[in-house]
């Protein structure tokens, strides 16, 4: 029984404690000033090869991804497509302390990287395409709806009409029906707007404020949001952006904090 309360115990404490905090710090631009800016507690990195430059910051942790702020510029003589999907990739790595044996009673412990979790930004044209999927199923179901609750109304028309007869308790019994009839309509009817007002704020988001797949002409640029899946137990980020034939490569650190 004792074992029961604690093992019960021990589970609530998992369950409610605080998930840790997670931030990135730049770790390969702190000794480069002229490539690194810090302004408004956001850092800034900046990298420039022959035909292009790249300035990425890296914005918060929300939810399940990292946000990052990126800033493409086409410096070639020549027209380059950039697709976040395809051309900016992660990896994430986990610093662990190995026991080394020297010899002897020589030991000693090194770090080593355990690449955990790799993968590339998120492509905003296909999270649209399953945001407008996700709207067609849901107005299909609503104009489905609709047409049932418009049979149920007319049934109850015709049943209204036989009802003449009816005692008090069953016109009551009718009445509570109805009732609870028109409440779940208001209650579908509110679903199905929220849904749509949310599904309408997302793709407005992933459609004006990320980057989406786009040719730079020389001498232009783009920029906006790119995000990728955290991985909680990384404590080593690296990010490439290709563009054109040129790579550019930014490493992080992850701390975790704990409330």
């Amino acid at each position: 029984m004792k074992l029961s309360v604690l093992l019960l115990i021990g589970c609530l404490c998992i369950s409610c404690s605080p998930e840790p905090v997670l931030r990135l710090k730049a770790e390969d631009f702190e000794q480069e000033k002229k490539d690194f800016t810090v302004y408004r507690g956001i850092e800034y990195l900046y990298s420039e090869k022959e035909e292009s430059t790249v300035l990425l910051s890296y914005y918060r942790h929300i939810g399940d991804r990292v946000i990052m702020d990126l800033e493409v510029s086409n410096g070639s003589d020549e027209m380059i497509r950039f697709d976040p999907g395809s051309n900016i990739t992660f990896q994430a790595d986990e610093a662990q302390f190995v026991r080394k044996h020297l010899g002897g009673n020589d030991w000693v412990l090194e770090q080593e990287m355990q690449k955990i979790d790799e993968g590339s930004a998120d492509d905003p044209e296909r999270i649209i395409l399953d945001i407008d999927r996700k709207a067609s199923r849901a107005n299909a179901n609503n104009r489905t709806s609709n047409v049932l609750e418009g049979i149920s109304a007319s049934m109850t028309a015709i049943s209204d009409v036989s009802s003449i007869n009816e005692s008090d308790e069953e016109q009551l019994a009718r009445q509570n029906r109805k009732t609870n009839q028109a409440i779940r309509r208001a209650e579908r009817r509110e679903k199905f707007y929220r849904q749509a007002s949310n599904l309408n704020t997302q793709r407005q988001y992933w459609e004006t404020e990320t980057v989406r797949i786009t040719d730079l002409f020389s001498g232009e640029s783009i920029s906006g949001e790119v995000s990728f899946p955290v991985s909680p137990d990384a404590t080593h980020i690296n990010i490439s952006v290709m563009v054109g034939d040129e790579v550019h490569q930014f490493n992080f650190r992850q701390h975790q904090f704990i409330p």
